[in-house]
């Protein structure tokens, strides 16, 4: 069985278009999170989800402040949600990546 392991994509569609384009023939994909935190959410989780029953997924720390807000330290901090490496950022130092998906 061959598996494509892809991690930390944010959001890169053009990247991620490129990689399995590249990658061959694959029995399985394994997104280890981080998927569609970045420029172009919708199309990067509409393009992994095309892969079907192939692709697989891990929630990364950007998918659980999307989904699971309750149990984030963003709903106890709105000002201040916390960048990828876990440490806090202004509002204006973090884009609202998720907010088209969201839509």
């Amino acid at each position: 069985m061959r598996v494509a392991a892809l991690y930390d994509v944010h959001g890169n569609v053009r990247a991620l278009e490129a990689v399995l384009a590249d990658v061959g023939e694959v029995d399985a994909f394994v997104f280890g999170g981080d998927l569609i935190a970045g420029a172009w959410p919708r199309s990067t989780l509409e393009l992994a989800l095309s892969l079907g029953e192939r692709a697989h997924f891990i929630r990364g720390n950007w998918e659980r402040i999307l989904v699971e807000p309750r149990d984030h330290p963003l709903e106890a901090s709105p000002a201040k949600p916390p960048t990828p490496g876990g440490q806090t950022a202004s509002p204006s130092a973090t884009p609202g990546a998720g907010a088209a998906l969201l839509r």
